[in-house]
């Protein structure tokens, strides 16, 4: 597993190859997981891979807690604080489609 490192306040990332390849480099390296090594281009595959699946997790949790909000009726209209049904939502509704076709010309 390659990890990347990262030379204080610089811009000069190392994989470990890298670091020990080109011997004791002087200064404090820091692990920077999601960036790629300045010289050979690797990457921390293992690191990307759970940054992917934790995006991956977030975006279904995101997913179903909108699936639930439409579920219980609670669909991004109804935030107006207008009831459906009502001449006031009908007029929100017309004000939203007002602004939606202000926002394509």
């Amino acid at each position: 597993m390659t990890r990347i490192y990262r030379l204080d306040d610089s811009t000069l990332y190392l994989c470990d190859t890298c670091l020990n390849d080109l011997g004791p480099v002087p200064g404090k390296w820091m692990e920077t997981p999601l960036e790629t090594c300045s010289v050979c281009g690797e990457i921390d595959l293992q690191s990307r891979e759970e940054m992917d699946a934790y995006h991956h997790d977030m975006s279904n949790r995101q997913w179903e807690e909108d699936q639930r909000m439409w579920e219980d009726h609670i669909d991004p209209e109804s935030y107006l604080g207008k009831t459906p049904g009502t001449s006031e939502w009908d007029e929100a509704s017309h004000l939203r489609d007002l602004m939606n076709e202000q926002e394509l010309k």
